[in-house]
């Protein structure tokens, strides 16, 4: 048995949900085709697990849509 207590946990593989068709195989992503999901959950995790970029962003250090504030401080 394994058991993880966080108070919460944010992986890369939770973007999956919004995957295209795979070449090989067509399968896709059960929300795929909804970019305003990878949006939402791009946010959610910079906010939470980066508030130095949101701090930035507040402070008029940076500018612009919190994702290319992360992407620039990266």
């Amino acid at each position: 048995m394994f058991l993880l207590l966080y108070w919460t946990v944010s992986r890369f593989g939770s973007f999956q949900i919004c995957k295209g068709p795979d070449r090989e195989s067509g399968r896709e992503g059960p929300s795929a085709g909804r970019p305003d999901i990878v949006r939402q959950l791009a946010d959610y995790v910079i906010r939470n697990f980066y508030p130095q970029v949101h701090v930035l962003r507040l402070d008029n250090k940076a500018s612009g849509d919190l994702r290319l504030v992360y992407y620039e401080l990266v």
